[in-house]
């Protein structure tokens, strides 16, 4: 999986491309998202258009983080790819993250 890290606002939104799982893990990702929440960033975004598949190993890293940052933060996932979204709503992962279709809607709401 690869990944750029940006500024969005209050977010930090990592744009990732790839697969979200155990084969395709990012180390670096691990790292550079544990170290963006330790500096005190708690509004993360993540741009999962390009994102192209995600098991239980990328779930298990979205929960992980979303309970680090507490409810002082928020976490959004922007423009999942079909397959995503439909992970995310049978597991009811929009209780964890906000989830918006298109990025012009996130910025909207901001």
């Amino acid at each position: 999986m690869d990944f750029k890290q940006r500024r969005l606002g209050k977010y930090i939104v990592f744009d990732l491309s790839g697969e979200f799982s155990k084969l395709d893990h990012s180390p670096a990702f691990e790292e550079e998202l544990e170290q963006t929440v330790k500096a005190g960033n708690l509004f993360l975004g993540f741009n999962l258009a390009n994102v192209s598949y995600m098991d239980s190993s990328g779930i298990n890293t979205l929960i992980r983080i979303r309970k680090k940052i507490g409810p002082a933060g928020n976490m959004v996932a922007l423009e999942p790819a079909p397959e995503v979204r439909d992970l995310f709503n049978l597991l009811g992962m929009n209780i964890l993250l906000e989830i918006f279709a298109d990025e012009k809607d996130f910025v909207r709401a901001l």
